[in-house]
Order: C-alpha cells, then structure tokens, then sequence
C-alpha cells in the first residue's frame, strides 16, 4: 500500500480551511443583533403574550419602540433576566 502524503496533507489542509472558515462565519452571525418580539419572549418564558407584553412595559426592561411593534435584542434581555425579580416588583 502506497501512502501519498503530499495528497494527505493538501486534503487535511483544504478540510482545515473550510472549518475556519466556518467558524468565521458562525462568529459574525453571533456578533449581529437579534431582536425578539412579545410573542418571542412569551415563547421562550412559555408565558402568556399578557405576561410577556407587561415585561416590554417595565420601565427597566431593554425594549425599544419600532415603527409596529415593540423589539427588544436578546442578549440585553438575557442581562435583564440575569438580575432576580419578584412579582411585586414588575406592578
């Protein structure tokens, strides 16, 4: 059995790039904002869209008015969430 390294490695090589390549890729997209709407949060807290649109109208909490609907970017809503609540505190 005869082995061609020269072949080996140059297939390695072009496999390796196409990773990083990927990677790359997979970095930009979780550098780009993404914003959620009140029936996203209601599906990601599996909560009523009432409950979800009363987080969107805490004076605190990182919703930003768009010309339709209130949005608000996930990783500000993920610092948001990080912080504990209690009922009271959302009336």
């Amino acid at each position: 059995m005869q082995i061609n390294i020269n072949t080996d490695i140059d297939e390695n090589l072009k496999k390796t790039k196409e990773i990083l390549a990927n990677i790359e890729e997979i970095e930009e997209k979780s550098k780009a904002l993404q914003f959620i709407t009140i029936k996203d949060l209601a599906n990601i807290l599996d909560c009523s869209q009432s409950i979800a649109q009363e987080y969107f109208n805490l004076p605190d909490f990182p919703a930003t008015d768009f010309p339709k609907e209130k949005k608000a970017e996930i990783n500000a809503v993920r610092k948001f969430f990080s912080v504990p609540r209690r009922k009271k505190e959302m009336r």
